[in-house]
């Protein structure tokens, strides 16, 4: 896993080592170089073969001798990402504790060449193992011991906690891509690019997406030497920057900003470009979201909102405090040029929005309008930073701001701002602002404020959407966002106004508070406000027949209820009966009245449940009515492969409540949701029944259902004795063949013996005198599931001169043979006989034609039989061809 080399001209310069410490620099992929960039741990010719640089964390403490690596992270850190640089003949692969388990370095994606260490110890320390190998000799090898420690203890800059309150830390390191700030933190969560919130597509003019931006040809950036002019400052983008980076802090012009000195975490930095027009008048903004010729620019990262991440993120009652620091320079808040009457170090005057902090709801009739906002804007004719209250969606006649502070106050210092909210209709928000410069606090205080959205509801005497009585929708909570989000100017004497921004932020994180205890600082106790009801969960209608009487109705004793302070409470409700007629069908509104203690109705809101009457029916006392199917359908009863039975009920009159079943005697009832499979042979003893909602219970039914998948078997005789592949018979005698045969189960319906294609009754004997040679006997048996025993055997007829003799005693006996012709036979066969004693064949093939002679006489008609003559001839010619085989 390597990072393949630059040319040796680019690695000769010295600015080779911060390829992999800036955030775009590595993702930059599609530059025209030789060879191209791919992304693996980064090989270096001169380093030794068991040698390693550590590029990612920017800060790792690497001994080389004693091949350990020390990494230090502060509190609430979720993972690291490591990058190192290889020799180019030596592989890197790491491994957690335990040695074994790997951990890959990415092969490509934003995180190309980095490892992810995580599953970090409760107790601060983790180890890791990074294992460097030559690749041309797998013995040469070094283990170095990585021992990431991530701080236990609060940081200072938390301030004042309590015991149940969470910090949530941003935790920013130069170096480090920033979505792995946002990621590895516990404000974003394991949630990365997810967690910023720009651009979704590439750039309308480089094709490049933010993420891969180059904004100068500084030496931070050798990659840029390579850039075509028109690519620079395409983009927005994120990029982390070291507090004690003096060259990058000196190219950014912010190396002296007052303030400095108090920032504890490293620094990210936003920038957005100023869009420009092409020849043809297309004006390229690639702005909200990638949109293109966009209304809005926006570069904005936030909390990750997953049910995981509830405690970065704010629902009804919740307390959370937002601190951070914050940097806004002048190329930001003055303009940059002449433009207009205004001139260039003049302060701008925001016509548009323009938000550097959003609380923003997620889900919700307003889910596009942020709650609270820190923004730029105009007031009197000047710019101001602004904090402000938005309750609704759409109007901004009610926007209550908590301070208005003009630029010259907040221009080109490090600020410090803190910002704790109570979501709630009656919520709270408490502000304090310093300029870190001299301390000074340009604001503090609080007011109240609605920063908790519910669904809005037309009012019909102002036409405006208003609150109403409904509670949040399902998922809704406010999310925090920090960046650069602006309108663009559309009016024609406004648009030269526009420019570039940037802005700087550090030591950024939230803490949820403890709503049971958290006082705010000016002593705005939440607990010791009035819970009054703002809104309540409808409950589900109610049905019931005529005759009902009122109290015998379902309605619910309590009611999920919203109160003023955001929380959720059960309330006690009381429904009243006036209007409500049992005797009439309809639907009616109950209504009820709220009651708890400590628990106020200013706003009388009275809720109500729908109860519909229907015309009273007879009760049901008729059980449902269960039908069992088998599939396959069975053949005379009987299956010969895997059953599956469903069941289908039907209830005229009530719904079903449950069908359950019972295979076999010694089983528990179940309840029956699919087609039930039986696959083993037997007779199976099905049960089954089913139970409507009024409780009536069928009748218990029962199918029998016979399985057999197995093959009929046999025994077959002849003569008394088992048959066997390739026995031998003397065609002499005839053969008694008998078949057996058994079938456990569904018995047998048919058995056939087929002797040479045809059929025979079993038991027959059977007579091949005069058939020499090899014969088949097919057996095929089928039982009553339709299992299909077809087999075969064959077997040999032979003839001998003994078996001829007999043969010609037999026809004698029984006067197929007779006359001086049975003599001449005998007298024939038995010098043939002498002859084979004497080893002589052919003389005793000789002997058989005169046996043949004999029977052929015209004379001889009489003595002989057809059936005994074409025997004799038969078995003559027999002996003849085999004795006379060479």
């Amino acid at each position: 896993m390597f990072l393949k080399m630059f040319t040796r001209q680019v690695r000769k310069k010295v600015l080779f080592r911060a390829v992999l410490s800036f955030v775009f620099v590595l993702s930059f992929t599609s530059l025209s170089m030789s060879p191209a960039l791919t992304a693996y741990a980064a090989p270096e010719e001169n380093l030794g073969m068991s040698d390693i640089e550590v590029n990612k964390p920017a800060h790792a403490a690497v001994d080389l001798q004693n091949a350990t690596v020390d990494i230090s992270l502060p509190y609430g850190t979720l993972y690291q990402m490591l990058n190192v640089t290889t020799n180019p003949a030596a592989a890197a692969a790491l491994y957690r504790s335990d040695g074994t388990s790997p951990i890959a370095f990415a092969a490509s994606g934003i995180n190309q060449g980095d490892a992810k260490m995580d599953k970090f110890s409760a107790g601060g320390t983790t180890l890791y193992y990074l294992v460097v190998t030559d690749q041309h000799n797998s013995s040469n090898s070094r283990t170095y011991t990585i021992t990431v420690t991530v701080d236990t203890d609060l940081p200072p800059i938390t301030g004042p906690m309590g015991s149940n309150d969470k910090y949530l830390p941003l935790n920013i390191h130069s170096g480090e891509h920033a979505w792995d700030v946002m990621g590895a933190s516990k404000i974003g969560n394991g949630s990365t690019t997810g967690a910023v919130e720009g651009p979704g597509v590439p750039s309308s003019y480089s094709g490049k997406p933010w993420s891969e931006s180059v904004y100068d040809r500084s030496g931070d950036y050798p990659l840029a030497l390579t850039v075509n002019e028109s690519w620079l400052g395409d983009h927005m983008y994120l990029q982390t920057i070291g507090k004690n980076d003096i060259d990058a802090l000196t190219k950014y012009g912010i190396a002296n900003v007052p303030g400095m000195d108090k920032l504890n975490s490293d620094i990210l930095r936003f920038h957005t470009f100023k869009p420009f027009v092409t020849a043809e008048g297309v004006q390229r903004n690639d702005g909200d979201r990638g949109a293109v010729n966009s209304d809005r620019q926006r570069l904005e990262i936030k909390s990750n909102t997953s049910a995981a991440n509830i405690d970065a993120n704010s629902v009804g009652g919740d307390i959370m405090t937002h601190r951070w620091k914050l940097m806004l320079p002048s190329e930001t808040l003055r303009f940059q040029n002449d433009a207009g009457d205004k001139k260039a170090g003049d302060f701008i005057v925001p016509y548009r929005f323009w938000h550097i902090f959003q609380l923003k709801e997620v889900a919700g009739n307003a889910a596009g309008q942020p709650v609270t906002t820190l923004s730029l804007v105009s007031s009197g004719g000047k710019g101001h930073l602004e904090f402000r209250n938005n309750p609704d969606g759409g109007y901004a006649d009610r926007i209550k701001p908590l301070f208005t502070i003009p630029f010259e106050k907040v221009v080109d210092r490090w600020l410090e701002f803190e910002v704790t909210i109570l979501t709630a209709d009656n919520g709270y928000i408490h502000g304090k602002l310093i300029d870190l410069t001299t301390n000074e606090v340009l604001f503090e205080g609080g007011m109240t404020g609605e920063t908790y959205r519910r669904p809005e509801v037309k009012n019909p005497t102002t036409g405006r959407n208003e609150r109403g009585d409904l509670p949040v929708v399902a998922g809704q909570q406010n999310r925090s966002k920090w960046g650069l989000y602006r309108g663009l100017y559309t009016d024609a004497a406004q648009a030269d106004e526009f420019q570039s921004a940037t802005m700087y932020l550090a030591d950024v994180h939230l803490i949820k508070r403890d709503e049971n205890s958290y006082i705010f600082p000016d002593g705005w106790n939440p607990n010791s406000q009035p819970k009054d009801v703002v809104a309540w969960a409808r409950p589900s209608a109610v049905t019931a027949d005529t005759a009902t009487a009122f109290n015998d109705l379902s309605l619910p004793s309590q009611l999920d209820v919203t109160l003023s302070t955001g929380n959720t409470a059960k309330v006690n409700v009381t429904w009243s009966s006036e209007g409500y007629n049992s005797d009439a069908v309809g639907t009616y509104k109950i209504y009820g009245q709220l009651s708890g203690p400590d628990i106020s109705n200013s706003r009388n809101i009275q809720p109500y449940i729908e109860v519909t009457l229907s015309e009273l029916t007879p009760p049901d006392v008729s059980p449902p009515k269960t039908e069992a199917r088998i599939e396959p359908a069975p053949r005379n009863g009987w299956l010969n492969t895997d059953a599956s039975v469903t069941l289908t009920v039907y209830d005229d009159v009530s719904d079903v409540t449950k069908t359950e079943y019972k295979l076999g005697e010694h089983t528990d009832w179940q309840t029956y949701i699919e087609p039930i499979s039986i696959t083993n042979d037997g007779v199976h003893r099905l049960q089954f029944r089913s139970i409507d909602a009024p409780g009536n219970i069928e009748q218990t039914k029962e199918l029998m259902v016979k399985v057999d998948k197995t093959k009929p078997s046999f025994a077959l005789t002849a003569n008394g004795e088992p048959l066997a592949e390739g026995a031998v018979f003397s065609d002499d005698r005839p053969i008694a063949l008998r078949l057996d045969t058994s079938d456990g189960l569904s018995g047998i319906v048919n058995e056939e013996l087929v002797l040479d294609g045809q059929r025979l009754d079993n038991g027959a004997s059977v007579d091949l005198a005069g058939k020499p040679g090899p014969h088949t006997l097919k057996i095929v048996i089928t039982d009553q599931a339709g299992n299909t025993t077809n087999e075969s055997v064959r077997f040999l007829i032979s003839v001998t001169p003994e078996g001829v003799s007999s043969l010609i005693d037999r026809y004698a006996a029984a006067g197929e043979l007779q006359g001086p012709l049975v003599n001449q036979l005998r007298n024939s066969l038995n010098q043939a006989r002498h002859q084979l004693e004497k080893g002589d064949k052919d003389k005793a093939a000789n002997h058989m034609g005169d046996f043949l002679q004999h029977l052929d006489k015209k004379s001889q008609d009489d003595n002989v039989s057809d059936t005994a003559k074409a025997v004799l001839t038969a078995d003559a010619n027999a002996l003849i061809e085999a004795w006379s085989a060479k």
